[in-house]
């Protein structure tokens, strides 16, 4: 957390339009604002995930899996980036992505697609699945956050958390 925490605070400055990228962001070779971009998509998610829908505790499913404190099973198609909780213990998908470009709509439809499949989290399921959409070139950065509704994937999954983990972890 503490990482992508500097990272989104390096790259980004508050100006009075609001949050944009910052000089050492835009000074980057367009080679290298993939990785940047991505990051920023995670923190901007995070930020928006508490302060817009109450959820304190957001983090990025990869890093729970390799430290056992998520399974999932094996061979699972893609999925959201990000899993969290509420102080109420709802818990939350969320797929982030950050981009240089506006999004097309068919990033649009991916990412809905990836957060719905997380289809349970310890046996109960999510109370929102996020698609949050980070614009970077736009000042202010835009961001959209859509909870798909309707139809779920076909490959959907269920993911097992150990809780007391998830809160180590954090």
């Amino acid at each position: 957390i503490l990482g992508l925490a500097l990272q989104t605070y390096a790259y980004t400055q508050s100006s009075g339009w609001g949050l944009q990228v910052s000089k050492l962001f835009r000074g980057l070779d367009p080679s290298e604002k993939a990785g940047p971009s991505y990051r920023l998509g995670m923190g901007i998610a995070k930020l928006i995930a508490e302060s817009e829908l109450s959820i304190p505790w957001l983090l990025h499913v990869d890093p729970l899996i390799r430290s056992g404190v998520v399974k999932l099973q094996p061979g699972s198609a893609a999925r959201g980036d990000l899993v969290g909780t509420d102080v109420n213990f709802d818990w939350h998908a969320f797929e982030a992505k950050g981009r240089t470009h506006w999004p097309p709509s068919s990033l649009v439809k991916k990412a809905k697609t990836q957060a719905q499949r997380i289809a349970l989290v310890n046996g109960k399921k999510p109370k929102t699945h996020c698609a949050c959409l980070t614009t970077l070139i736009s000042r202010p950065i835009q961001v959209q956050l859509i909870d798909p509704r309707g139809a779920n994937p076909d490959d959907r999954l269920d993911l097992q958390i150990d809780i007391e983990g998830f809160f180590r972890e954090y």
